[in-house]
């Protein structure tokens, strides 16, 4: 159990405090930006139309990001087709 301050009280398991101090790859850092920028977008969209439009160019760029990284990892783990037989 980890205490963060006198008014609360946190329950920590081994692993959770582990994944926590896990280096992130960028993948997941930007996977968690998408993810806070169309809530974020989602819950702006109820009081500010225009603001919310913004997040959300601004989440489909970070997810256009994620689909550019994921297809360079795709291609660097596919093993080779074809190969030259010398």
């Amino acid at each position: 159990m980890i205490k963060i301050s006198n008014s609360r009280t946190y329950l920590c398991t081994k692993e959770g405090l582990m994944n926590w101090l896990e280096k992130k790859s960028e993948l997941e850092k930007l996977k968690r930006q998408y993810s806070d920028l169309m809530r974020q977008s989602y819950e702006t969209a109820l009081k500010d139309k225009q603001e919310s439009d913004r997040i959300n160019r601004e989440a489909q760029k970070v997810y256009d990001k994620i689909m550019l990284f994921q297809a360079k990892e795709s291609v660097l783990d596919t093993p080779k087709k074809f190969e030259s037989i010398s």
